[in-house]
């Protein structure tokens, strides 16, 4: 009998539908809509509290799944309480609050009072992401899809993110499994370039913030695919398998650190290929970090054409923090800048870079600047540091670094003058026009 009201479930919402279009219809039911309805779910209760280790949620904030997913752990008990503990929490954390269980629209499981806890992925205050006013924007209201002894299908109402709940089990502390979870996920979140190589076809994949993003072909064009998931005891599992051209899919990875000189992934399923990690080039490096210059790090060509806005910094009583190579955000746009903090403001002006090689790249001044740049570059002689950058411009440097896979400073040699070169340093460097 209680199999048959588990599978009641899943029609409950449709039974919602018909129940107010129709009074005529003769019930094949022995029992009144009512009566089936809290029969069936006080038989969600019991399997809510039927695991002795509570149930494990498989849970993404969002409509979209742009945080990804979290490990969140449950137990409910018969009184209409239930205590939470999730990867994003304090180690120990638990935090216990009330549940509900009803009809609207379908069967219905509510979080319906605060629990720090659970609700931190909902808090529009934004403690864990997300804008200011949204937050990540996570649920606690479920439509109960189906149910069993084994596995509890849950639906967000307002995100329409679907959640997977499973027994937890017995033989981890809940402090124990999900410190596991987050040391994985420190392990996983490494491998922020990869391949996928199957046979002849090779895959680009970047990730950042539990999300895969795969690069593929279609009709000619490049476009970006994402994979958000969750993190697992062995690797992480996607929301969405991944699909890949040939018809292959992945469901979930496995952290095998021995595949290869450096670790990778390896398919839960039956699929044939590997992840393996691949490392930006030199000039990719540079586009997409901050990089810092100083005087010591300048050849001695250099050197004299920094010595020109030295000399005027002194004059003018004018200092400089600290510069680097780097994204610029405005309410403009985005600008690739040299940027530059001195004890009273900031400012930048824009550069243009164009990547010719994995270890060459051609600089050259943009047309973007700030006020208190362009006061700089003229009245302070800024522009003699932009010299050997770009200025007779474009300058093309070849690239060498300490590290080609994690470089720690990158010398940039121009290819027409060897006499300028210069190197950029991914580290913060303070007064950079010091004598040191």
């Amino acid at each position: 009998m209680k199999l048959a009201r588990f599978k009641y479930i899943a029609v409950l919402t449709l039974m919602a539908g018909f129940s107010s279009c129709s009074n005529d219809v003769e019930s094949v039911f022995p029992e009144s809509s009512a009566n089936r309805i809290d029969a069936a779910l006080a038989d969600v209760q019991d399997l809510l509290i039927g695991p002795a280790n509570g149930w494990l949620m498989e849970y993404y904030p969002g409509s979209a799944q742009l945080f990804g997913g979290f490990n969140v752990l449950m137990q409910f008990s018969f009184d209409g309480h239930v205590t939470v503990a999730s990867e994003s929490a304090k180690a120990g954390e638990t935090a216990t609050s009330t549940y509900t269980l009803k009809q609207s629209a379908g069967a219905v499981l509510s979080f319906d009072t605060y629990n720090s806890v659970f609700h931190y992925y909902s808090d529009p205050d934004a403690p864990g992401g997300g804008s200011v006013g949204y937050g990540m924007e996570g649920d606690f209201e479920f439509l109960i899809i189906s149910v069993s002894p084994d596995e509890i299908v849950l639906k967000g109402k307002k995100s329409g993110s679907y959640a997977r709940m499973t027994p937890m089990s017995v033989y981890y502390k809940w402090d124990e499994f999900l410190s596991e979870i987050k040391a994985k996920a420190k392990e996983v979140a490494t491998y922020q370039r990869m391949q996928y190589t199957s046979g002849d076809n090779v895959y680009e994949i970047r990730q950042q913030r539990k999300d895969f993003s795969v690069y593929k072909i279609y009709n000619g064009e490049q476009r970006l695919e994402r994979y958000p998931y969750i993190v697992t005891l062995m690797g992480c599992k996607f929301y969405n398998p991944i699909m890949f051209a040939d018809g292959e899919s992945v469901d979930g990875v496995v952290l095998n650190p021995d595949l290869g000189d450096e670790g990778g992934f390896m398919p839960t399923n039956d699929a044939s290929g590997v992840f393996l990690p691949s490392y930006p080039s030199l000039s990719e490096y540079i586009e997409s970090k901050n990089w810092f210059l100083c005087y010591d790090g300048l050849s001695q060509w250099a050197q004299s054409r920094w010595d020109v806005t030295r000399q005027a910094f002194g004059d003018g009583g004018e200092d400089m923090t600290y510069c680097y190579l780097g994204e610029s955000l405005t309410i403009l746009g985005t600008y690739w800048a040299f940027n530059f903090m001195n004890p009273t403001a900031t400012g930048f002006v824009e550069l243009q870079s164009q990547s010719l090689d994995s270890d060459r790249i051609s600089i050259s001044l943009g047309g973007v600047a700030t006020k208190y740049a362009n006061i700089l570059l003229v009245d302070y002689k800024m522009s003699a540091m932009l010299e050997p950058l770009c200025i007779p411009g474009p300058r093309t440097f070849k690239l060498s670094s300490d590290d080609p896979k994690d470089p720690q400073w990158i010398l940039c040699t121009d290819e027409n003058d060897p006499s300028n070169w210069f190197k950029l340093y991914r580290a913060k460097v303070y007064d950079p026009l010091a004598l040191k």
